[in-house]
């Protein structure tokens, strides 16, 4: 199966939450809300609301998932609180 593109990892909606962390803040010099995540480095999503930015996170992590496993890549494990 071919990797997702990110018009199709937005358009699943019925998808369920991916359980990474997510740090979200305002950038007042991208004048957007911007969201990042411990586990996967290099990810940066924004988004005019912190939902926005939320929901962007959530494409850009599946589709770091699916390069992961294409390239055969061992992701972390999302960290939870215990």
């Amino acid at each position: 199966m071919g990797s997702l593109n990110r018009h199709e990892a937005r358009s699943d909606t019925k998808q369920k939450p991916l359980h990474y962390s997510l740090l979200i803040r305002w950038s007042s010099e991208d004048d957007a809300y911007v969201a990042t995540s411990e586990e996967f480095p290099g990810l940066s999503a924004f988004g005019n609301t912190y939902e926005e930015s939320a929901c962007e996170a959530q494409v850009a992590m599946r589709l770091f998932l699916d390069q992961y496993k294409e390239d055969k890549t061992p992701a972390s494990e999302p960290k939870v609180v215990k």
